[in-house]
């Protein structure tokens, strides 16, 4: 009887041992298989992380491209600055050689009236001389004649 109930108590610890095996073997699977999934899963963060990388440089040149860009449209626009300036300059200059030009247009016009008057009454006091030298010719011939 006792071997019967140590046998059936053996029986019983095989059977609760093959459990115990099948369980461990499913819990190795199932840890097998996490492990895999782990490998994927840090596979996965790799090449993400490899793609941040290689974005995060895409970044950092296009940041130092704009800024390139940035500081070329800084001179672009000094020299823009600058060339009015000067622009204003040149027109600022012109505008007072005009003036100046108009000026002098304007007392020259004077100085050609007042010589044309001059030069009006001149002729006008000659001829008004000739005039009297041909009446004074004129009367003379008569009195040559006479």
């Amino acid at each position: 009887a006792r071997c019967s109930d140590l046998d059936s108590s053996l029986k019983l610890k095989d059977d609760e041992n093959a459990i115990l095996v099948e369980n461990n073997k499913r819990k190795e699977e199932s840890n097998a298989a996490q492990v895999l999934r782990l490998a994927d899963l840090e596979n996965q963060r790799s090449s993400q992380a490899a793609e941040i990388q290689r974005l995060n440089e895409q970044v950092d040149e296009r940041d130092e491209t704009i800024l390139s860009y940035t500081e070329q449209v800084k001179e672009l626009a000094d020299e823009l600055v600058e060339t009015r300036d000067q622009s204003e300059q040149v027109v600022q200059q012109w505008q007072e050689r005009t003036d100046q030009l108009e000026t002098n247009i304007t007392e020259l016009e004077e100085t050609i009236a007042e010589q044309q008057n001059s030069a009006t009454e001149a002729i006008s006091q000659w001829e008004e001389r000739c005039s009297a030298l041909h009446e004074q010719i004129q009367g003379l011939e008569l009195q040559l004649n006479d």
